[in-house]
């Protein structure tokens, strides 16, 4: 059985993010297409246009992290991805870590990534 969950993280975390100053927050995004080929492509392609909108960098073949500047445009996104995933007979999975604000990834990856990373996260 496949579940979705869609919480309000405005909801969850309002208090946190209150401050003025905490303008800039981020989420990590997997996806895992379950269709190989020309097909495969296609969906990476479509979770990818969900996410051309906002400031991301591609930290791993499938996993992105993505800024935006509130907790409704990050619940948009969400939304967005998850209702893509439900269209598509082949049901991709798609995962989304919590809304946050700074902190420091950690890893091995090439620089250029870093340096990306970074100014996403502040």
């Amino acid at each position: 059985m496949i579940c979705s969950c869609v919480r309000s993280w405005a909801r969850v975390t309002n208090r946190r993010f209150r401050s003025k100053e905490l303008q800039l927050l981020h989420v990590t995004i997997a996806w895992e297409v379950r269709a190989s080929g020309a097909r495969g492509q296609e969906i990476d392609r479509l979770f990818k246009q969900n996410i051309s909108n906002y400031h991301w960098v591609q930290a791993l073949s499938n996993v992105v992290v993505v800024s935006a500047s509130s907790i409704e445009q990050l619940n948009a996104l969400a939304v967005s991805l998850i209702n893509t995933a439900k269209s598509l007979p082949e049901q991709p999975y798609v995962f989304i870590s919590p809304p946050m604000s700074g902190g420091r990834y950690n890893g091995f990856v090439p620089s250029d990534k870093w340096q990306k990373l970074n100014e996403i996260t502040g």
